[in-house]
């Protein structure tokens, strides 16, 4: 009997949050595709294995419940995401079929999975009162803990991407922590943790390489076009007869200065780093921009014997394509001091509320 109480307090628990939430219940409906479904049932079996299945329904329960905090997130901001699905022993996770435009979508996207986990344990608290079972507060602890675990400033955690807003040096903090933790004592799930929080070390180290190389080369462009205007206009100046001796006399200066840039190219070549960005791999990526823009206007200045002088469209092209990229980038991370504020009292609220309702746990065992 006692068995059959439990089943029906559980399915009762679970039904009594999503029923007193219309849009939850429609978000589930719509997002329960068969791969979800197939593989939340694998990690109920999978876990009752080890736990009792009663413990595995609870906790796919409470991972279905993070994740559509994740998928209600994305709606709210526009982005597409994929079907959950759930892995083993692992955990649960939703894609996006699109990245998130601002730094701050990103953090909302990522705090309302642990704000939806925080809702998810408020059935287990009420049910222990109502029948006193013990299942429930522990269950109660079991989901605190889980969704404070995930707000640690760690990649690929949630809180790793909440603290990408607040501070990087969080990140590397808590990395090194557990990095120290996990050689003192060994567990498959840090050693993963560890390792997506290296590989996320090496992406942003690159990346960071990437946009600064896209600014060099932007801000080397800029001036090659500017000198190229500055060129035209100096031509429509001059006499149509004085144009041949003049555009001769430009073009060896021009030569003059691109076996110059060539000097400085080569004089740096070798010395840059690949994976980090240092004053020589500025140096040198600067010289590279330099070079690639004289010997376009070298280029397109010898055809001014038969035509007028045009745009410089290869460089304008690629400036303006950079420009668009790292104006993007720019307003990705673009956050100000308010909004910085608002993302670290809300990251501080949860983790607060969540110890404190583990803390309210172990004092009531």
């Amino acid at each position: 009997m006692k068995d059959k109480k439990g089943i029906w307090a559980t399915l009762g628990g679970i039904g009594l949050f999503a029923l007193t939430k219309a849009k939850f219940l429609a978000v589930v409906l719509k997002l329960l595709k068969f791969k979800t479904l197939i593989s939340m049932l694998v990690s109920v079996w999978a876990y009752a294995l080890l736990y009792g299945w009663k413990f595995g329904i609870v906790l796919v329960y409470l991972l279905f419940v993070h994740e559509m905090g994740h998928v209600y997130g994305a709606k709210k901001k526009g982005i597409p995401t994929s079907p959950a699905l759930f892995i083993p022993f692992l955990g649960a996770v939703v894609g996006m079929k699109e990245l998130p435009k601002r730094l701050k979508d990103d953090v909302f996207i990522s705090i309302m999975g642990p704000f939806a986990g925080l809702l998810s344990i408020i059935p287990f608290i009420v049910l222990y009162y109502v029948t006193g079972v013990d299942f429930w507060l522990h269950m109660f602890k079991v989901g605190a803990l889980l969704n404070l675990f995930n707000l640690l400033p760690m990649m690929p955690l949630d809180g790793g991407r909440i603290a990408r807003a607040l501070s990087t040096k969080l990140i590397a903090i808590a990395f090194t922590i557990m990095l120290a933790f996990t050689f003192v004592n060994p567990d498959p799930i840090l050693v993963l943790i560890i390792v997506f929080g290296g590989l996320y070390f090496v992406s942003a180290a690159s990346e960071r390489y990437g946009w600064r190389e896209k600014a060099a080369y932007r801000d080397e462009y800029q001036t090659a076009l500017q000198k190229w205007e500055s060129l035209r206009a100096e031509w429509h100046e001059i006499a149509p007869e004085d144009r041949l001796s003049w555009l001769n006399g430009k073009l060896y200066e021009e030569g003059r200065v691109l076996a110059q840039y060539e000097q400085e190219f080569y004089a740096w070549n070798g010395k840059q780093s690949k994976w980090r960005w240092t004053p020589e791999t500025e140096a040198f990526k600067r010289a590279e921009g330099k070079l690639q823009g004289q010997y376009l206007i070298t280029k397109e200045m010898q055809t001014w014997y038969d035509n007028e002088p045009g745009e410089l469209h290869s460089i304008h092209e690629e400036l303006k394509a950079l420009s668009e990229e790292l104006a993007k980038q720019e307003l990705y991370e673009k956050l100000s001091k308010k909004e910085r504020v608002i993302i670290l009292l809300q990251y501080v609220s949860l983790v607060l509320v969540l110890s404190g309702c583990i803390g309210f746990a172990m004092t009531m065992e």
